[in-house]
Parts: C-alpha cells; sequence; structure tokens
C-alpha cells in the first residue's frame, strides 16, 4: 500500500474550503516611515501600495473565516495610515484577537498606544540596543523612541489592569550590528519584552548613500555563531526567550565549510 501523501483532488475542494485558517495576514500597506539599509523598500524606484478596502470592509471579508488570530501588517509599517486605529477596533469588536508588527518609530497618540495595548502580540523591531547606530541602520528609527513606546504600552496595561501583549523583539542583524546581540538581549528583557527572535538577513543590493555592510556569515561566521551562543545563555539566565532563524546559523555554518548538519535548538 502506498502510504505517500495524496495531493488534493476536485473532489476535496468542498472539504478544504471549510477548514477554518488559524491566522489570517492582512498587508494594510507596503508603505514604511522607516528606511533600513538592508530593506526592499530602499530600493531605487520602490513604490507601496495601500489596501484598497475599507475598515468595514475587511472586517466584512474575515467574519466569515473566524480566524482565531488576525495579523495587520506588511513589509510597511501599518501604523502610518490614518486609519488603522479603525481598522485594529473594528477587529477587536467583532472578537477576533489582532496582533502587528511595528518599527515603534513614530510619537504614538494616546488613542494608537490604547489599541496596540489591547492586541494579543506585538512584534517590534529592533537590531541593536546603541542609540547611534541603530538609525544609521534603520533611518527613521531612534531606540529612545522604541523605549518610550515600550513604556507607553506597558503602563496602559497596567492602568487598566489588562493582561500586556506578547511583546516579541525581531533583530535582522548585518556585520554592523551582530556584536551587540548579547547588549541587544538584555535590552529587550529590562524594557520588558518576553521574546527576541533574530531573523536571516535577505540580501538586496546596498542603496547609494548608505554605510556598507554585510551579511554575518560574509564577515565573521564564526563569531556570528560564539554570539548566537552567548546570547542563548544569557537569555537562559533571564528566562527570556530566545530565537534564531535556522538560516542564519546555516548561512554561517556553510561560510565555515563545516560538514554535517548544522547546529538547531537556539530557542528556550
Amino acid at each position: 500500500m502506498d502510504s505517500r501523501p495524496r495531493a488534493p483532488t476536485r473532489t476535496d475542494i468542498p472539504v478544504l474550503l471549510r477548514a477554518r485558517p488559524r491566522e489570517i495576514w492582512v498587508e494594510l500597506t507596503s508603505n514604511c516611515n522607516a528606511r533600513c539599509i538592508y530593506c526592499c523598500v530602499s530600493q531605487p524606484g520602490y513604490e507601496g501600495k495601500d489596501l484598497a478596502l475599507t475598515p468595514e470592509e475587511l472586517a466584512a471579508m474575515l467574519q466569515p473565516y473566524s480566524p482565531p488570530e488576525v495579523r495587520i501588517t506588511g513589509h510597511g509599517e501599518t501604523t502610518m495610515l490614518p486609519h488603522w486605529t479603525r481598522t485594529a477596533r473594528l477587529l477587536l469588536q467583532q472578537g477576533f484577537a489582532v496582533t502587528t508588527n511595528s518599527n515603534f518609530a513614530k510619537e504614538f497618540s494616546d488613542e494608537e498606544i490604547d489599541v496596540l495595548s489591547r492586541f494579543r502580540s506585538l512584534e517590534i523591531s529592533c537590531d541593536v540596543a546603541d542609540a547611534e547606530l541603530l538609525p544609521r541602520v534603520r533611518r527613521g528609527c531612534r531606540l529612545e523612541r522604541i523605549e518610550a513606546n515600550l513604556a507607553r504600552v506597558i503602563a496602559a496595561c497596567k492602568r487598566d489592569f489588562r493582561e500586556l501583549p506578547h511583546l516579541n523583539i525581531s533583530a535582522t542583524l548585518t556585520d554592523l550590528t551582530m556584536h551587540g546581540l548579547p547588549d541587544l538581549v538584555r535590552w529587550a528583557s529590562a524594557h520588558g519584552a518576553h521574546a527576541m527572535e533574530v531573523v536571516n538577513l535577505e540580501r538586496y543590493p546596498a542603496p547609494p548613500g548608505v554605510v556598507e555592510w554585510r551579511h554575518p556569515s560574509e564577515a565573521d561566521p564564526e563569531r556570528m555563531l560564539a554570539l548566537i551562543e552567548e546570547s542563548s545563555r544569557i537569555a537562559k539566565q533571564l528566562g527570556f526567550v530566545f530565537r534564531v532563524q535556522q538560516g542564519l546559523i546555516d548561512a554561517c555554518w556553510l561560510a565555515l565549510g563545516r560538514s554535517g548538519e548544522a547546529p538547531r535548538g537556539f530557542a528556550l
């Protein structure tokens, strides 16, 4: 008997359509208020777009699927949109658990902080806990603004006796920021985050006029792996969740010419 997985056929379609998605991602915009030196948004000729649906149309579209979680996100910055809080509140009122990612680059209004504090989780981009270096690699972002916004979200939850969203720091490392990884773990824990994930860098041509950078595997792969191990130990001591995308580890492993499978399990 053939035990291999069978590809869906036409008779399976009604069953597949009845399946309930665990999570739906909605890209509200691909525009961004930051210009990170490694991001495709910084490429010449890049043009972002906004979702051509009203908040009411979006909520009506999602309602039949009843997903446990809706992530309003995109390659851009959701909080740039003038109606983003109206969209989020409408989804929350309809019982959706809402999540998003943000660079926390803007000074949020009290209304925006209140909405963010009601999300299930927030993924906040921050590559280094160095106030001078961060705006060089994530142009348009400031460490002190991220810290202030984090503090305000936490304060809003404490004031209203509500559970805090799961706060996850997302870091994209280059050779410029990789050496600050252990300090970034300490910084994230100290500022109330629950977890941190290190993202594998996707290579795009460097835009004109920016500081030169390299993928960690091109710069010093052995040092990168050592920094990951050190940061993992620090996170464990702090009781902090620390994850690294396997692609970064694999890239460093291959760059060193090592045989066999790269190490796994940097999640505590």
